[in-house]
This record gives structure tokens, C-alpha cells and sequence, in this order.
């Protein structure tokens, strides 16, 4: 006999055995609204979602469309969907912690299920200069990283990065060439020390 054989109360023991799975569609609407309320509510409570990203989790769960679209407009009355308020937070984090460009995050979004309208409106205070700037930041975050390599290879690689984060061929040919520049006067700086 094993030592899991022994010991009913391990963890095998102690799962759940899987219960009959219900058909939610089948349910009465008040008794699938319950249950998509709570389904919903513990989505939220996870991470914040769009309306969206939740919609498509309980309509994949079988709820009735109905029942769902009646549960997302009481949940935007309430404030608990804000589809405005997510994806300008989303907007801020992707430039300040990832320096992604516009058009990356703008697909996020659209991934995300945010309206086209709701992205507009929250890319609108992340201005063409403001992009640039992050850009160039992420460029020098890079070159510096890279900073024992042949040149060549850095701005590759560094255009490359910046390719992947959304920016186009010009929008990332200008970021390097500032980098490289700002670098420059940089080590011109610390030689005249």
C-alpha cells in the first residue's frame, strides 16, 4: 500500500469530488441572474475588467444574453463597469510602465472589448510629443542595456524593441537617433570631467 493509499485526508482526500454541472441556460432568469451576479461580482473582484471581457466570461458560461446585458447596465448604473474610467488607467500604465505606443495600446483596448470612442478618448491625453518622449526613453533604456555590444547591434536591437512596443519604422528611426544623440553628450560630458 502507498503512502497516498494510507492517507484518504492528503490532498487527493480533500478535493471536491466535481458536482453535476448545470446548465445555466436552463435556469430560470432570476435564478441565472444570481448566479451571473455572482459569477460577475467575483470576475470583478479578481481584477478590474471592462464590460466587455466580463460579458464574453458569462456568456461563455452559458448565461443567457439577455440576462447578461440586463447584468452589465445595472453594473455600470452602480459603478462597478467603468469603461471610461479602466481604459484611462490602462492608458497611463502601458506608457508609464511599458512605453507603449498609442497604436499598442489602442489594440489592447480593442482586445480588452473597449468601445473605439472610450479609446479615443483616453489616447486623447497621450499626445503625439508625449509618445515621442516615451519613445526616446524606452530607446535609452536599451542602448543603455546594451551598452557592451557593437553599435550596429544596439540600434537594431533597440529598434526592434521599440517595433514590438507599437512604435513605427519613423516613430522608432527618431527615438533611436535622439537616444543615441542624448548618449553622446552624455559620455561627452562625463570625459570632460
Amino acid at each position: 500500500m502507498t503512502s497516498r493509499e494510507r492517507r484518504p485526508e492528503g490532498r487527493e482526500g480533500r478535493r471536491r469530488q466535481p458536482s453535476a454541472a448545470v446548465d445555466v441556460g436552463s435556469l430560470p432568469e432570476d435564478e441565472q441572474l444570481d448566479r451571473a451576479r455572482e459569477v460577475a461580482l467575483r470576475m470583478l473582484t479578481a481584477s478590474a475588467r471592462t464590460r466587455g471581457q466580463v460579458g464574453d466570461g458569462l456568456l461563455g458560461r452559458g448565461f443567457a444574453p439577455g440576462v447578461v446585458e440586463g447584468l452589465l447596465d445595472r453594473f455600470e448604473e452602480v459603478g462597478l463597469l467603468d469603461d471610461a474610467a479602466y481604459a484611462e488607467r490602462l492608458v497611463r500604465a502601458r506608457r508609464d510602465e511599458r512605453g507603449l505606443s498609442r497604436r499598442a495600446i489602442a489594440a489592447e483596448l480593442a482586445r480588452k472589448g473597449v468601445d473605439g470612442d472610450v479609446t479615443r478618448s483616453a489616447l486623447a491625453g497621450y499626445e503625439a510629443a508625449d509618445e515621442t518622449e516615451t519613445a526616446v526613453r524606452e530607446a535609452l533604456a536599451r542602448l543603455r542595456r546594451t551598452a557592451g555590444l557593437d553599435d550596429e547591434v544596439r540600434r537594431r536591437r533597440t529598434f526592434a524593441a521599440l517595433a514590438r512596443k507599437g512604435y513605427g519604422p519613423e516613430s522608432a528611426r527618431e527615438a533611436v537617433s535622439r537616444a543615441l544623440a542624448e548618449l553622446a553628450t552624455q559620455d561627452a560630458g562625463a570625459s570632460d570631467r
